[in-house]
């Protein structure tokens, strides 16, 4: 597509330096393929704005140029027919909802050079299958990757420290997920419905395990809690039928709630074999 055709569909906005644009789409345009220029009027294109691609259901696939160092928040919510995308390697942070309900996004690849993605920013993104976060990542907001179905295996990097409010929510095709030794706590319902979840070690180091955070992982066979762990909120481990609990302390410390085990799944108190 030409330059001049680009512009057809394009709208830029000083920063607030003055010397750099953001990008967003016009309104009522509906382009299929975009690649975002570098530079426009002789200044470099930064940021993709906020709601900039809001609900732009034609768009495909889009280009974003080197240089852009941010993704707004909204940026490209309801975008359900996007298929593809390419972030570079200038891009830092990742805004909150920004991916949210692009049903088609198969794949993604977040540059090693994002350092924050915001809440709900992959929500119900159905068809994602895999992503990696990158290692200067220190937090998972909350419903990041919520209802991301057909996401089935997630590594979470060293330099996490906590795990948002339903960070996985409804991921019910995950089968395995990597928790670092970095993270210290684990949200409110970071992993409900995880139904395909069948095992997971909680590493030394996490000190609380929010409510409802492992409810309704119906194949979820066995669980390690370091005795590092001094809450864990009620219904944790809520309608999970195959679960046995493998607790490292010898009894149940005062700062698990009355509900923690609300099911009542079997629990190993004493647990040091780390080897199951």
């Amino acid at each position: 597509m030409k330059f001049e055709d680009i512009l057809k569909f394009l709208e830029f906005s000083l920063n607030d330096d003055k010397n750099s644009y953001s990008v967003s789409c016009q309104s009522n345009a509906k382009p299929i393929s975009i690649e975002i220029p570098s530079t426009y009027l002789g200044k470099p294109v930064t940021a993709i704005g906020d709601k900039a691609f809001i609900k732009c259901t034609s768009l495909k696939s889009i280009v974003i140029p080197d240089g852009v160092t941010s993704i707004g928040n909204y940026a490209f919510f309801e975008c359900t027919f996007l298929e593809s995308i390419v972030i570079p390697d200038s891009v830092t942070s990742i805004g909150n909802v920004a991916f949210s309900e692009c049903t088609s996004l198969k794949s993604i690849v977040i540059p090693d050079s994002v350092t924050s993605i915001g809440y709900d920013a992959f929500y119900d993104c159905t068809l994602l299958t895999s992503i990696d976060i990158p290692d200067r990542v220190t937090s998972i907001g909350d419903y990041t990757f919520s209802r991301c179905r057909s996401l089935t295996t997630i590594v979470i990097p060293d330099g996490v420290t906590s795990i948002g409010v339903g960070a996985f929510a409804y991921c019910d095709s995950l089968k395995s997920i990597v928790i670092p030794n970095s993270v210290t706590s684990i949200g409110n319902r970071p992993f409900i419905g995880c139904t395909s979840l069948t095992s997971i070690d909680i590493p030394n180091g996490v000190t609380s395990i929010g409510a409802a955070a492992f409810t309704e992982c119906t194949s979820l066979e066995s669980i390690m809690i370091p005795d590092s762990v001094i809450m864990i909120g009620d219904y944790a481990f809520n309608k999970c039928k195959s679960l046995t609990i493998y607790a490292e302390t010898s009894s149940k410390p005062f700062g698990w709630e009355i509900d923690w085990n609300y099911s009542n799944c079997p629990v190993v108190w004493g647990y040091t074999n780390y080897l199951f």
